[in-house]
């Protein structure tokens, strides 16, 4: 195949990404089967999609042709602004946004047993504080909780990344906003919110924020981190 005519099909592939937001690898390999001079639109809809990913299922097309298939999810996976996550193509924003932190784990490994002593720190001090275990910021007992990084791990070194000081303990859809850069918090425990958040969602959590006696000099510092590097920028760039 050209080079004129690789950029062509490369192209057609961006856009059906765009299109359907994700493409598994059987997605891609499918696309290996299109005849891209007959689709005007420039891209596979998601109907057309997933007839050529059952064309290429059914025929084997994968182990057929193993070589190419793999030399193209290796030039995908070194494009800018999108990557592979749990054998998915998207656009690096759009993983961010579906999948946070998470996104980042497999380049750095927790440590099982202090991520847990770091975790029942937090646990002891939200107890400490109100005879439960609640969200910090909603002061709510739910049933499962966030330890949530202030500055995110993936940027500590091994001292931050199980600090106690580097963590709330969050209910998910706190930790969800905060994780992202959808929210912060200033240094007198109040929500700043992202002005990318929906209105409704503003209004639905407004009441809350942070109990001063979290905030300690440590924790101000993390968050003055959190501030300048995470909020409003992991959302938008896969920081």
């Amino acid at each position: 195949m050209k080079k004129e005519s690789q950029l062509h099909h490369l192209n057609f592939l961006i856009d059906t990404l765009v299109e359907n937001g994700e493409l598994s690898v059987e997605d891609i390999t499918g696309l290996m089967l299109v005849d891209i001079t007959k689709y005007r639109a420039g891209f596979l809809n998601s109907k057309e999609l997933l007839k050529f990913r059952k064309e290429a299922i059914k025929i084997n097309f994968a182990k057929r042709k193993y070589n190419q298939v793999s030399h193209l999810c290796n030039l995908l996976g070194k494009l800018d602004n999108i990557l592979f996550h749990k054998h998915k193509l998207y656009f690096k924003e759009d993983a961010q946004r579906i999948f946070g932190e998470e996104l980042y784990r497999g380049a750095k490994k927790r440590n099982p047993y202090l991520h847990g002593i770091y975790k029942n720190l937090l646990y002891s001090e939200s107890n400490e504080c109100f005879n439960s275990d609640k969200c910090m910021v909603e002061r709510i007992t739910y049933p499962v909780l966030i330890a949530s990084h202030i500055k995110p791990f993936i940027t500590c070194n091994d001292t931050e990344a199980y600090d106690v000081n580097n963590g709330f303990l969050l209910s998910k859809n706190i930790d969800s906003l905060f994780d992202l850069g959808y929210i912060t918090f200033d240094n007198s425990g109040k929500i700043i919110f992202s002005k990318k958040l929906p209105n409704d969602v503003v209004k639905s959590i407004s009441k809350y924020s942070l109990d001063k006696v979290f905030l300690n000099n440590k924790r101000k510092e993390y968050l003055v981190y959190h501030r300048k590097n995470v909020f409003e920028k992991r959302f938008n760039a896969g920081v």
